[in-house]
């Protein structure tokens, strides 16, 4: 909820500053205000074919910015930041048809080994079968503690769960990049209290080291910036309808502590298929002006507010449920100060709408026409994939001269902002909230995983 009341202020003041540039990609008063550096590319590696998905990570966005300023959403000036996001999200799920192994992403470090190390092994002790295999998963939120710490980690950002069809809650995961790891513990000392108060006391600040390329214009050499990532997974049952098909899917076990569970005792679910519903990627970026957002959903998670597709089955939406309302978290019971797994699926029934309906999502924000025309185009380059079943729904960039805001000044993913509400939901202006732990609390760079220190 923190991130409501400067976002209310902020878009109000943004209001009278974001005016769209006309699609020519040019402002008439003082000429072009964006192009692009390079001829854009489908892989991001000139050595390979142009216009083939590849697995390498852009180290950059193909971007220069003319105009100093430059606030507004304007197609052309859009284009390359889409493009990075899709070539992002490409080599990070490689390779695209051999879905027999975890994707690169899901080899990246968890946080909680950085913050919470005890608290992984003991996880991981319940775990017998845990291997490349095995996936687990703990979170329940979006932004969140680790268990065993001070405040609640299992809820959604502004404090509730998100429920799917099957009465199952969804489920959370985050990973970071070397390049992050190397920075927030060996460079800086950041995984601790005590390493972020020496920090501030020499006066430094947080600054992750951003993607380039040492030749600009050929886009060769430099190095691949920090990265973040959140996921989003739910509990596929075939029985009921789920396509799995239209998911990439992994086999997990879920752990649950004592704290959130019916009967106060730990819950591990071993052997479940999750797919995939969202995934969700923060990259710093030279090019870029810092910080590159990208924001995946697959098709099926909800409709378009008021365009419910009749022949459809979403995760999160059910077209029999006429009296739900649309985006309403679920009610705690009783004097419940945690929302609690059952011993058995499904694990979230005590929380249904009218006893028998998951969370009622709809997104709210029109697609954006040139990101879905990206879309397609991309998914014409992976056909008979899985993941022509998923798509951009936006990718926001930071504006050096307008550190706080974002362009497009609004971007939500419907697993991870479903309460916000959507209309006001910015990753910019709320991560530009992110402190270190100790005060005075100095920018953490738009990072609130720093805030796990302890």
């Amino acid at each position: 909820m923190r991130c409501l009341s400067r976002l209310q202020a902020l878009l109000s003041m943004m209001a009278l500053l974001f005016v769209v540039m006309p699609v020519h990609g040019q402002n008439q008063a003082s000429g072009p205000i964006c192009t692009t550096i390079r001829t854009p590319t489908v892989c991001p590696n000139p050595l390979k074919p142009a216009g083939q998905p590849c697995s390498d990570l852009p180290n950059d966005v193909n971007f220069k910015q003319l105009v100093d300023g430059y606030s507004t959403l304007n197609p052309v000036c859009q284009q390359p930041f889409d493009d990075f996001s899709w070539q992002s999200f490409v080599a990070l799920n490689w390779p695209l048809n051999n879905l027999s192994q975890p994707r690169p992403w899901e080899r990246y470090i968890d946080p909680g080994q950085i913050f919470n190390s005890a608290q992984m092994k003991k996880m991981s002790s319940l775990n017998a079968a845990q291997n490349q295999k095995i996936k687990i998963l703990y979170r329940m939120a979006k932004r969140h503690t680790l268990p065993g710490e001070s405040f609640d980690q299992f809820l959604e950002a502004t404090l509730q769960p998100l429920i799917d069809r099957n009465l199952n809650f969804a489920l959370y995961e985050e990973r970071v990049n070397g390049i992050w790891a190397n920075y927030v513990v060996t460079k800086s000392h950041l995984n601790t209290v005590a390493g972020q108060k020496a920090f501030i006391a020499a006066k430094k600040q947080v600054l992750f080291p951003v993607g380039f390329y040492k030749d600009d214009q050929k886009g060769l050499g430099g190095s691949v910036g920090a990265t973040e990532l959140k996921a989003t997974w739910r509990i596929l049952d075939p029985k009921k309808g789920d396509k799995m098909q239209n998911y990439y899917t992994r086999l997990a076990d879920i752990y649950m502590d004592e704290a959130h569970t019916v009967n106060h005792k730990p819950l591990v679910v071993k052997n479940v298929v999750v797919g995939l519903v969202a995934l969700h990627i923060n990259t710093y970026t030279k090019d870029g002006k810092g910080s590159v957002w990208s924001t995946f959903e697959q098709e099926d998670n909800a409709p378009p507010q008021g365009q419910v597709d009749p022949k459809k089955t979403y995760s999160f939406y059910n077209q029999a449920c006429t009296q739900c309302t649309a985006n309403n978290p679920p009610a705690l019971i009783g004097k419940e100060t945690n929302y609690l797994w059952g011993t058995t699926a499904p694990y979230a029934h005590r929380y249904a709408n009218y006893g028998q309906y998951g969370t009622q999502v709809t997104i709210v924000n029109a697609f954006y026409p040139e990101t879905e025309a990206t879309n397609q185009r991309w998914h014409s380059l992976m056909p008979g994939t899985v993941w022509t079943h998923y798509r951009l729904i936006g990718t926001q960039w930071v504006n050096a001269e307008v550190p706080a805001a974002g362009i497009p000044p609004v971007l939500a993913n419907s697993t991870l902002e479903t309460y916000v509400p959507q209309s006001k939901s910015s990753c910019i202006s709320c991560h530009s909230g992110a402190t270190l732990k100790p005060p005075p609390q100095p920018p953490a760079d738009l990072s609130f995983l720093l805030g796990h220190a302890h």
